[in-house]
């Protein structure tokens, strides 16, 4: 199957890890196995909405815990129904830039043998 015809391709088996992230308008912070790491958005990243922040946060989340992580099935907590509508259905959104960050979240993942499913998760 050819990634840019792919739905879903990256959802596998069962989750060995599960990976907590948050964005907000500041910044984004993420935390797997008791490890955590985050950082505030630069200037240019912080004029973008939420949405966009949030599959930006998913991308910078995965790459920091790439070390230890390959070839694992990651199951990624994330409270914004847009970015995990928008990475699941990679390219099918309203959004040029929000698709161009799911595709290469879908790449990178190819690239360094990281299955991951969203699960949804909401702040009371």
């Amino acid at each position: 199957m050819s990634l840019p015809g792919a739905y879903n391709l990256m959802i596998r088996g069962n989750t060995q890890v599960t990976m907590s992230k948050d964005a907000s308008m500041t910044g984004w912070g993420a935390c797997i196995d008791g490890c955590s790491s985050g950082e505030n958005w630069t200037s240019q990243e912080a004029k973008h909405d939420i949405n966009y922040l949030e599959i930006l946060a998913v991308l910078f989340a995965l790459k920091s815990f790439h070390d230890g992580h390959e070839e694992q099935h990651i199951n990624l907590m994330v409270d914004n129904t847009t970015a995990v509508a928008t990475i699941n259905q990679m390219d099918t959104g309203h959004s040029l830039a929000n698709n161009t960050f799911a595709k290469e979240i879908w790449q990178w993942c190819d690239r360094h043998k990281v299955a991951y499913s969203h699960t949804y998760s909401w702040e009371d």
